[in-house]
This record gives C-alpha cells, sequence and structure tokens, in this order.
C-alpha cells in the first residue's frame, strides 16, 4: 500500500498491491520428484529459519544460520521454478 498525490492534483490517492509467486516444477523433474524434493527442501529450509530467528542464538550461530539458509535457499533452483505476478490498483481521491 503507498499513499501519494499520483495525478498532482494536491489530493492523496492510494496504491495498493500484491503479489503471487506461482511454483512449478523445473524442467525434467516430474511432479512425483518434485513433491519429494520439496518436501525434503521444506523441511531443512524451516530448521535452517528457526535457527536464524532464535532469540537464544549468539551472533556467531546466527552467521552460521545465515550462510546456511542461503546455500539451502539456492538449492530449490535444482527442482522447482518460480514465478511471480500481481496486480496495483490505483485509487484516484475525488
Amino acid at each position: 500500500m503507498w499513499v501519494a498525490d499520483v495525478n498532482g492534483d494536491g489530493k492523496l490517492d492510494l496504491l495498493v498491491g500484491d503479489l503471487v509467486v506461482i511454483i512449478s516444477p523445473a524442467k525434467g523433474v516430474s511432479v512425483e520428484q518434485f513433491t519429494k524434493k520439496f518436501l525434503d527442501w521444506k523441511k531443512n529450509h524451516d530448521s535452517t529459519f528457526k535457527k536464524l530467528h532464535s532469540e537464544t542464538a549468539g551472533e556467531a550461530e546466527r552467521e552460521k544460520a545465515r550462510e546456511e539458509f542461503i546455500k539451502i535457499y539456492k538449492q530449490r533452483t535444482e527442482f522447482m521454478n518460480t514465478d511471480e505476478t500481481g496486480f496495483v490498483w490505483l485509487y484516484l481521491q475525488k
């Protein structure tokens, strides 16, 4: 959401947007393979995400978790395609 005078009439207008991420199997990956790989990946992703946001972890542990998270996050491209789409609506104030 963004508030600005988009059309220059001195009145604030409203911009509202959304984002949708569409995932699908990568080329050469069957739906069955994708499902298994995604579930395994998600388990690792969630575990590392939890470590990354742990309130009891020290800075060294968080840095290690950050590096692990980046590595795991990038692995998704081996079996998954992602596409993003969305809309933006403009509401002009009368």
